[in-house]
């Protein structure tokens, strides 16, 4: 995902009950069905655990030892899912950090809303006589998966630097191979990055 369309994206979602979800997304690199099973009990003073997530079938345990795992807390993290909690503190006696009508988290549901949000970054030329009449797209829709924010973080933290075995650990790989393939595609920014270092070089 774009910077641009992730902005995009996070306008569109910014009067979204899940609001929170994309930004935790975007920050950590979590599997959405991670994310969809934060409870309160799961923000710690320095890390975010993770145990547990909820897919289109209900609660699931993590399948891999490497799926349990610590996310290190940023600050801007700690606000997402602080305010998070906020919201949700004693909606659920489990905790729930995104729970749907029914109490409990749904898979359906964020579903749903994503694709709306995404209908939404749509940019539309309007006219009529109070001017909201949709005439033509000036820019379609943003097209992308919930498991794109995923490999988006990713990405940017290979870019950025990150130890391969850190990134590994962050998005809990049980194969190193599976994150090495973040670092094997070479970016415009990583090729600037191997520029800089080689003019650094005292030949």
């Amino acid at each position: 995902i774009s910077d641009e369309d992730m902005e995009r994206i996070m306008k569109a979602a910014s009067r979204s009950k899940y609001f929170n979800y994309f930004k935790i997304l975007a920050s950590t690199g979590l599997r959405p069905s991670e994310a969809l099973g934060l409870q309160i009990r799961d923000i710690k003073d320095d890390f975010l655990e993770i145990r547990r997530g909820w897919t289109i079938d209900g609660y699931s345990p993590l399948k891999t030892k490497a799926a349990k795992r610590d996310i290190p807390l940023t600050t801007d993290l700690k606000c997402f899912l602080l305010d998070q909690r906020e919201r949700y503190a004693f909606v659920t006696k489990e905790g729930w950090l995104f729970p749907a009508a029914n109490k409990k988290p749904s898979m359906n549901a964020l579903q749903c809303a994503f694709k709306h949000i995404l209908k939404q970054t749509a940019e539309w030329k309007k006219g009529g006589k109070t001017n909201q009449k949709k005439i033509a797209v000036i820019r379609p829709p943003v097209k992308c998966s919930l498991y794109d924010f995923r490999h988006t973080f990713a990405t940017k933290m290979a870019e950025a630097g990150m130890h391969q075995t850190a990134l590994q650990a962050i998005m809990g790989h049980t194969d190193i191979s599976i994150t090495l393939k973040y670092y094997i595609g070479v970016t415009d920014n990583m090729m600037e990055q191997a520029r800089t270092l080689m003019s650094a070089q005292n030949v």
